[in-house]
This record gives C-alpha cells, structure tokens and sequence, in this order.
C-alpha cells in the first residue's frame, strides 16, 4: 500500500493522513505528475515552508514497481493533489462497472 499525506498549511507539520492507494495505482500517479524521493525518515516540515504531498511507499510495493521504501515529495501540492486523487477513485470506478458487465 501507499499512503498518502497532506504536510503543511491546515495540515500539521507532521502530516496529515489523506489516502491510502493500492499498490497498481503508484503508476497512475507518477503517469501523472513528479516525484522526488526523500528518503527512508518522514520528511521535517519548516514554519513557513509550503504546503507538500509526501507518499510513502513501503517495501511491499518493490516487487510490483521500481519505486524504493521510502518517502517521496510529489509535484502537486495538496490542492491539485486531490484532483489526481479524484481521477484515480472515478478511473477505479468505472473499471469496477465495466468488470460488473
């Protein structure tokens, strides 16, 4: 699994839970948008600096993707972040209907 935390703005400077994202959709998201790996310790937010996305990919995911453990800062902020977020839960969505068919 991927978690999916909101630092920053609203959100406290340790993070703030947003999603947790099955292991098949760490490729949507990077179709998608930048990732910056940080490292293996959860990212220390300064007073002052903007709001951020982090991932956390656990070592579950190593076998699947070449993404390794660790965290990573995405592109988008939150705000936009939650619009990829959206298109995966409506992609997710339809692919349920159209298996249901």
């Amino acid at each position: 699994m991927v978690k999916v935390f909101y630092v920053g703005g609203s959100a406290s400077s340790s993070g703030m839970l947003r999603a947790i994202l099955a292991e098949r959709q760490i490729a949507d998201l990077a179709a998608s948008q930048a990732f910056a790996y940080l490292g293996a310790a959860f990212p220390q937010q300064k007073k002052g600096d903007p709001p951020s996305t982090i991932i956390e990919v656990s070592g579950s995911e190593q076998g699947e993707t070449a993404w390794q453990p660790g965290f990573y800062r995405a592109e988008y902020p939150p705000q936009q972040f939650d619009s990829t977020l959206r298109s995966l839960e409506q992609s997710a969505d339809s692919s349920v209907v159209a298996h249901a068919k």
